[in-house]
């Protein structure tokens, strides 16, 4: 690592607190710990000293706040110093560490292969946007998809960078070659979608005031395998399509949601911190898609009827105005068109 630009170090498994000091247990640990051994358990701070040789900065993605389940092989000596899940963290000014919760608090193990937080930083660790987006997002992902779980979790991110931006992946946003025809492209999309008379929207709740936009009854939403989340129907694709289905219509496309963002002033199919961050900022956007019945909750993607294969379909974010193949699994909210 001493020759690194960047440092990334992943480790999801158990880990303790003991006395202040945060352990991580490498597989095929034995023996008992004690109060003068501990030398087969890692310090975490030794490994942030490590990341800390990093040139530009080091992030450390930390998935080990469970239940120890070695409890036995503590020494009564220190059995008492031991406590529930990781303790805070101090680091150095070039260093990040992301906790899958918070301090002293558990995590949900997950019902597939991997933990609502692997499962979500693996979803958006490539993305080519600032580090500090990235963990904001995978936070808002697990936080979501917890809720409802009796393990809940919100993770926890410890250390401050500096005003540039930290990428793990791509520019930034920032494209090094010429894209003014891309540009241009999506320009003439735009207005094409715009000049669509067939998907006006004549009046702020399209649920009840338009032919075209449906929003589910909470009982047609729930029996169909939905929930209701601060109001608003989500489900999981499958669900998300019968649900509109019983609805009398059916998942909107994309390009149906990307003429709300348009129509509201938005960026649509945003890329890149530049984008995103006009569309969040541009408050008459913000607030036109939610006059519209569009949500801004914790989760506020919307599926489309786009599917890429048997495991993903299309997803928009309103907030941001971007969209993803996403897991078919995921809760989304579903509102349909006729």
């Amino acid at each position: 690592m001493i020759d690194a630009e960047i440092a990334v170090v992943f480790y999801a498994g158990h880990g303790i607190e003991i006395r202040g000091e945060n352990y991580m247990i490498p597989l095929g640990v034995n023996g008992i710990y004690t109060r003068r051994d501990l030398s087969n358990l890692v310090k975490l701070s030794d490994v942030i000293a490590e990341a800390e040789i990093a040139k530009s900065f080091g992030v450390l993605f930390v998935d080990a706040c469970r239940d120890n389940p070695l409890k036995n092989n503590i020494d009564p000596t220190i059995r008492s110093s031991v406590t529930r899940g990781l303790g805070n963290v101090d680091t150095p000014s070039n260093i990040l560490v992301s906790f899958a919760t918070k301090a002293k608090q558990v995590v949900n193990d997950g019902e597939g292969t991997n933990s609502p937080y692997t499962t979500a930083l693996k979803r958006f660790i490539s993305n080519q946007e600032d580090i500090r987006f990235v963990i904001g997002k995978v936070k808002d992902l697990v936080v979501q998809q917890t809720k409802n779980s009796e393990v809940k979790q919100e993770p926890t991110m410890f250390g401050t960078l500096g005003g540039e931006r930290y990428c793990l992946s791509g520019y930034c946003g920032q494209k090094p070659v010429d894209n003014s025809e891309e540009l241009a492209r999506l320009k003439a999309e735009n207005e094409r979608l715009r000049n669509q008379s067939s998907v006006v929207v004549s009046k702020p709740t399209p649920a009840t005031n338009t032919q075209k936009w449906i929003t589910p009854s909470n009982s047609v939403c729930t029996s169909n395998g939905g929930e209701i989340y601060k109001g608003i129907c989500q489900a999981n694709w499958e669900n998300a399509k019968k649900i509109c289905s019983q609805s009398g219509g059916q998942l909107p496309s994309r390009e149906d949601l990307h003429k709300v963002i348009i129509d509201c002033g938005g960026i649509a199919d945003a890329n890149g911190d530049d984008e995103w961050n006009k569309n969040t900022a541009n408050t008459s956007y913000q607030s036109c898609y939610k006059a519209k019945g569009f949500s801004n909750n914790n989760n506020n993607w919307y599926w489309t009827r786009e599917e890429e294969d048997a495991s993903n379909a299309w997803g928009v974010n309103f907030k941001v105005g971007d969209g993803y193949w996403d897991g078919r699994s995921f809760k989304f909210y579903a509102i349909c068109v006729r």
